[in-house]
Formats: structure tokens, sequence, C-alpha cells
């Protein structure tokens, strides 16, 4: 087949949309790509005389898995090449733009796209490696974005019947493809995502509907009354085993989702469903982030309006604008291209350059009576094509300066001077995000903060960056000191960005609604995502718990940060003296403990390290059993505190949990690495620990910070599923400070219970919630998220929000007094 290679898999299809007056172009690209291994499709070689030419390129267009779009301003200006743009991103097409030749007035929607430059014979020789390299990109799932495609439409058009669905395993490597899309592919189109979500139910109703028949079977044959109730039987399981797979992936996605600030609220809907669906994972998991983690739950605002609290951009009078509004630099008069004011209205910095009149651009600060501070000099520019926007701001009293420069079709940077050393500071500054765009991307806002000395602490200078890439971020200015000490992250452009009156928050909110408070200094963040109901304009702190948005409705909304379970105190037996059956372990890799290679388990039971990175077992004299071989090195081996398992950690900190005889595998590997982040990576595994229903694992990994602290994570996981029942949480232990976690226990209850000395406040993780709660725990976790997630699993809108909130706050606190 024309489309496929030699090993008989399918080469890319690429869709080529241009001008006729760019034809050539078009030729010589067709003619490169397939010299690539590549299969373009061009209209005046795919289309046959007398065809629906429009039926035709859509259809071109959908079976392509990237469209290339020739950009010139005849391309632009053509309303075919429109449409064929529209097309393709209907259908969820990425889109990659080449430029055969320069065009003024380009679509925004390819403005924000990365270029290929093919205008030269040179250019193109150079540039067709890197446009086959950006085809190459993420190109095993784009082609499958492409397949759904073709499904998801056939099914479209044909009235969506349920015979064109997907089935069996397909279901699920479908579900795997949508949940893995990176973050630079395209985004799935609602055909897709309704195609897929379709299929998963009628799986789900296809197992009712055996359930339902074999009690038909059941109830009219019932001179066949054995085979009837193996029927039943039969169906019964299948239904519990596809429950138990939906919530399983309910589950695996709700872990994942609840260890960001940004998805948290996503993770949230997802657990909820899980738990209403009975399982109890899920219900463990809800239930220990009640206990673990504030959450901002929205109050009645009440009292005044706030008024701003924060520093705006100073106002340039027009007189001050009429004296620099031209400028002698080096004998020539120049226009002042841009001007900003101190706040204390006596320094300016003026801005003068013009790319088109060949003049550079070149900056200066001046005495708002017009005598110089400085001399004028060019900003150190270092793109990749020219400087065409410059600006300047200025801190109130004018000691410092930062300058954002912005090159054409460049990702803008920004540059911090200290005007009394007359100094550039180490700084580069760049406009950064988690949007993809790299072409055209300023700050949204930046701006000085003046921060008064108190009693307690030294007048500051901060400096605050909103990017339109998505990240706002703090610095702090002292003398010549320059750094950063906060930074929150959007999936969108950043609307607005404050700080608190005593500086310990940085809050800002993404043109998507979405609001996220973190500390300085700290990194870390306060409370869940928020969404508000419209576009935030305005953020202050109310309170030492409390926050106020307002949106461009006008109106303000009040939340609270609150804790929603109080954890009762319960007594908690000392370190010292308790059974050490839980740390019988073989440590293979810590430097701090004698090496050994056997284990003499309090049960009878006897580990042995043996060669091949296996582990022995035998019990009372018998034969020795040998597990599997292990990929990576032993590094922890321990026992159940009942001698009837055995877990084995390597050195890619992956635990595996067996029965002691090595007959059975107890759930997929325990990979710690996924809790692993910046400051938070341990150096070794120190126990694992298995709960009294050998339903859990309980892990603490630790690092010693020299001379005397270690740092130590507990963290809790389910055995059948791998994933995690508890925020990880961390400790540091002095060895000199009374009074603080050591270690963690299960009680004989299966709860969590932090020991250390006698002088220990009694503190306990619940794993079992009160027998009220799983009924109602679900929708009060939706209410927290503000959102659940349909049949369709998209997420939508709660109803009643508030009251939910209400009757859940007052339920938790009757379970918890």
């Amino acid at each position: 087949m024309a489309d496929e290679t030699g090993a008989g898999e399918r080469r890319t299809n690429v869709f080529i949309s241009y001008s006729r007056k760019d034809a050539a172009a078009a030729d010589r690209l067709h003619a490169a790509l397939s010299a690539e291994g590549l299969n373009p499709y061009l209209d005046k070689h795919d289309i046959a005389a007398g065809e629906d030419w429009k039926a035709r390129l859509g259809g071109l267009i959908e079976n392509a898995d990237t469209m290339v779009f020739l950009i010139s301003p005849d391309s632009i200006s053509s309303e075919v090449c429109d449409w064929e743009i529209n097309h393709a991103e209907l259908k969820g097409k990425r889109i990659l733009p080449v430029v055969t030749r320069e065009a003024t007035d380009v679509p925004e929607r390819l403005q924000r796209l990365n270029y290929v430059f093919m205008r030269t014979p040179d250019e193109e020789t150079a540039s067709l490696p890197r446009l086959a390299d950006a085809l190459a990109v993420d190109i095993g799932w784009i082609r499958a974005h492409t397949r759904y495609g073709e499904a998801a439409g056939e099914w479209d058009t044909a009235g969506r019947p349920s015979r064109l669905l997907l089935r069996g395993a397909s279901i699920g490597e479908a579900e795997h493809w949508r949940d893995t899309r990176p973050a630079t592919a395209p985004q799935l189109t609602e055909t897709q995502s309704a195609f897929i979500a379709a299929s998963r139910r009628g799986a789900t109703n296809r197992q009712r509907g055996w359930i339902a028949g074999s009690l038909v079977v059941a109830a009219v044959a019932s001179g066949l009354s054995v085979f009837a109730f193996l029927q039943q039987q039969a169906a019964e399981t299948s239904r519990k085993e596809t429950a138990t797979v939906l919530a399983t992936s309910d589950l695996r996605q709700g872990s994942q989702l609840v260890n960001t600030a940004e998805s948290s609220a996503d993770g949230l809907a997802y657990l909820a469903r899980a738990a209403d669906g009975g399982d109890a994972r899920a219900q463990t998991r809800l239930w220990t982030m009640l206990q673990q983690r504030s959450f901002w739950l929205p109050v009645e605002a009440g009292g005044a309006v706030p008024t701003a609290d924060e520093a705006v951009e100073p106002v340039v009078p027009p007189e001050v604008v009429e004296r620099f509004a031209t400028m002698d630099v080096d004998g020539i008069e120049q226009k002042v291209t841009s001007i900003a004011i101190s706040g204390d209205g006596k320094k300016v910095f003026l801005a003068v350059g013009d790319v088109v009149e060949a003049t550079p651009v070149k900056i200066s600060v001046w005495n708002v009576d017009g005598t110089p501070v400085t001399d004028w000099w060019e900003p150190p520019y270092e793109g990749d094509f020219y400087l065409y926007r410059v600006r300047g701001y200025l801190s109130h009293d004018g000691r410092y300066l930062a300058v954002e420069m912005e090159g054409w079709r460049e990702t803008a940077t920004l540059i911090a001077y200290d005007m009394t050393a007359l100094k550039q500071l180490e700084t580069d500054i760049v406009a950064s995000g988690l949007l993809p765009q790299t072409q055209s991307i300023g700050f949204t806002d930046v701006r000085f903060l003046e921060l008064p000395a108190t009693t307690d602490r030294e007048a500051r200078v901060l400096l605050l960056t909103a990017a339109a890439k998505g990240d706002a971020a703090i610095y702090e200015l002292s003398g010549e000191y320059f750094g950063e000490i906060a930074r929150n992250r959007h999936r969108a452009s950043v609307a607005v960005a404050a700080i608190d009156p005593d500086a310990q928050w940085l809050m800002s909110a993404g043109s998507d609604r979405s609001v996220t408070i973190s500390t300085l200094h700290t990194y870390g963040s306060v409370g869940n995502l928020i969404y508000a109901d419209s576009l935030p304009t305005a953020l202050r702190r109310n309170g030492a718990a409390g926050l106020l948005v307002q949106t461009d409705s006008g109106g303000w909304s009040a939340y609270s940060l609150k804790s929603p379970v109080k954890r009762k105190p319960r007594p908690v037996p000392p370190l010292e003296g308790l059974a050490n059956e839980q740390e019988a372990c073989i440590r293979l890799a810590d430097p701090y403990f004698e090496a050994v290679s056997r284990l003499e388990h309090p049960s009878g039971l006897v580990l042995t390290v043996e060669p091949g990175r296996r582990v022995g077992a035998t019990r009372g004299g018998g034969a020795t059993k040998l597990s599997p071989p292990f990929s990576a090195d032993l590094h922890t081996v321990c026992a159940s505190a009942d001698g009837t398992m055995v877990t084995i950690t390597t050195g890619d900190f992956r635990t595996e949990i067996w029965t002691a005889d090595f007959s059975a595998r107890r759930g997929p590997a325990i990979d710690e690495r996924a809790a692993f982040g910046e400051g938070s990576t341990p150096e070794k595994t120190d126990w694992v620990a298995i709960s009294p229903d050998g339903t859990r694992a309980l892990i603490r990994s630790s690092f010693w910070n020299p001379p005397n602290l270690e740092l130590f994570w507990i963290s809790l996981w389910d055995i059948e599923s791998g994933l995690p029942l508890m925020d990880r949480t961390e400790f540091a232990d002095d060895g000199l400070t009374d009074g603080v976690v050591r270690s963690a226990r299960f009680t004989p209850e299966g709860d969590l219970a932090f020991v250390g000395d006698e002088t220990l406040q009694p503190t306990s993780l619940e794993l079992a919630m009160p027998s009220a709660l799983p009924t109602a725990l679900p929708g009060y976790a939706e209410a927290i998220a503000g959102q659940s997630i349909n049949a369709e699993g998209l997420a939508v809108a709660v109803p009643n929000r508030a009251e939910r909130l209400v009757d859940g706050n007052k339920l938790i606190e009757s379970l918890t007094d």
C-alpha cells in the first residue's frame, strides 16, 4: 500500500494547505516529504477531475495526521485556505505553519504556533530536517488521534449506533490513549470524547443486560434451574469485575490528579465517583484527605467591599509626557516610544528607536526635571530576530528598574537594574508558563511592590511578574541581591496576581478562572485550586484563613480555608519499648546499619538473601523457597508482623509484596518514586509494614542531613492496586527535640499512629471511617471540588453546592465530636 512502510507500519499522512500562487513551493515540499518517507497529500495530486473538491478536501484533512499550512500573503487571504484551517481545527488536527513568503495580518490561531521558515532555497534545505522532526513528535499518539477520529466520525455520521462502538480490550486502549495526551498534542474532539465514553457505557450496559438475561432464564426455564443459577452467578461475577475495573480506573486517575493544586478538584471528583460505587479504597483515600488537607470552601461574603491594597502602575502626568516627547540621542532628535515614571514622581524611564526607521533601540533614566540620571544604552537583547517592544518599570523611589524586552515572534524577557550602583543585576526573567506557545509571548503584569518596615521586619522591595504563558512569580530585591521567592503556575494566561499585606501569600488567577495561592519563600500550596464563577479581576486575603475574589461581574465571593475533619486525639504508645516486629528487615544498602543477609523473624520465618537478586524463605527447618529474580539490586527485605508476607524493595524504590512462600505476588509493584519531588527525594527505604488485615502497606523512607538531622517520609499504599491512600507526609528529627514524630505504626484496629517519645501529643490518621459516612462522603467531596464526573467522563458543576457543603459539614462535625 502507498501509505505503509516496508515494515508494514503506516506512514505519517500530511495534508499540505497552500494558495495556488505558491504551487511551486508546495510541489517542492511534497517531493521533499515523500523523500523523507512521509505520505503527503496535495489537492492536485489526490483529487480526481470532476470530484466534489470540498468533500474530497475534507476527507483528506480527516485522514491526515498533521496539516502543514504554507503561509504567504495569498494563503492568508484565501477563503479556501481559511476553510481548510477551520476544518482541521474542527477535527482536532495538529497544524504546522511553514512561511514561504512573509505575510501580514496572520490570524491569531496561527501566530501562536511555532513557524518553520522556507522562504529561500537555502532555508528549505536547512529547515526540512526540523519540519520532519516536528512531524515525528508524539506521532504514535497523533496517528491514534487520526484512527479514533475516523471511527468516531463514521459512528457520528451513521447516527451514533451501538454497533459501531468499540468493544472489549479496545475500550481500555482508547481510554489509555485519551488519558495520556501529550501536552503539545491537539485536544480530543467532542465526537471522539463522546465515542469513547459511549463505548464504555455500552460495555457496562451489556454487563447489566447479561445479568437481567440470566434472571429471565431462571424465571422462565425453571426446569433448568441449575443452569440458570450458574448463568446468574457468572453474570454477577462479570458485573462485579466490570465495576471493579471502572472503579480502579477512577481511583487511579483521581489519585494522580489530587497530587497537584491545579488538578486537585478533578481528582476529588474522580475519587468521589469511585467511592459512590462502593469502592472502599476510594472511600479511604477521601477520608484521609479530609483529615490531612485544608480546602477553600465558599462562605458568605458579608462586610464592606474591600478596596485595592496593592500598588498600581503610576500614571505619567501629561506635562511630563510632553516634556520628554522627543529626545536628542547621539545628535539625532528621536521620538520617545515608551515612558514610565517612579511612584514618587521623581524619575522617568525612556526608550527610543524604531526598527522600521533603522534606528537602534536605546533606553535611559532621567530626573523628572529633565536632567539625566544615566547615559543612553542599548538593552542586552540576544534574540534571533529583532527587538521590537521595550517597556520599563521603576520602583517607587526609582532605586530599581525592570526592562521588558520582546523580540519579533519571541518570548519576552525581563532584566533588572540597580540604579544606585548603575549595575545590571543577575537576572534573566522569561515570560514562562505551562502553555506551549513560544512566539509573541509577553507579560500581562509587571509591578514593583514596596513593603514598609514593621517592628519585626525591614522594609522590602518585591517585583511581581505575570506572564501570558501562565506563570506568576515574586522576586525579592535587596541592594544588589535579586532572587525568586514564589511562583504559581496556571494552564492559561495570568489575568491577575497580587500578594497579601503581610507578604505571606502569592495569589493569582488565570484567564480560565482558576485561582491558586502559594506561600512566599516555601513555595507551599495553600488549599486547593479554586474555579471562580467568572473571570477574576482582583484577589484579597481576608484574615488569617480567608480569601475574597472579585470577578468581571463586579461582585465579590468569599472563601474560607478549612480542614473538614478535626482528628480526635487518642492514646499513642511511645517509640521506646514498642514491639519491633514491624521493622524486622534486612537492610542491604543502608550505610547506617550493619549489612546482614539473614533475618530470623519472631513468627519463625527465616529470610535470606540469595545470589541472582533473589530472596529465600524457610520456616521450621523446611526447604527454602526462592523468589523470582528482581530487575534491580535488593535494598530492603521485610516480613509482615505475622510472618505471612514478605516485602522486597529494590534500589529503584519499587516494592513488591509476596506471600511468604513466594507462590503469589500481592498486587502490582508499589512505585514510591511517583511521590518524589524536588526536596522530597529520599536516599533509602527504611522499612515496609503490612496492615493487620493485609490490605495496606506503610512505607518509611529517609534522607540523612548531616550532622544531626533526619528527614523522613511516611506513605500509605493500597496493596491490590499499588495506589496511595494518604498524602505522603514529611517529618524531621534532630534527635534532640522532644515531642516530635519519629516513626509511624499500624494500630491493632488498623489505623495509623504517629509515634515519638512520651512527650509527643497523641496524633493519628483514621483509616476506618464512621459507618454513617460512606454514603454521604462522595457527595460531600463533590461539593468541596465544585464539580462531579458524569457518565460521559466530563466534569460538570455541582448543583446546590452551598447547601450540600452545609449538610456535609454538619454530618462531619457530628461524627467527629
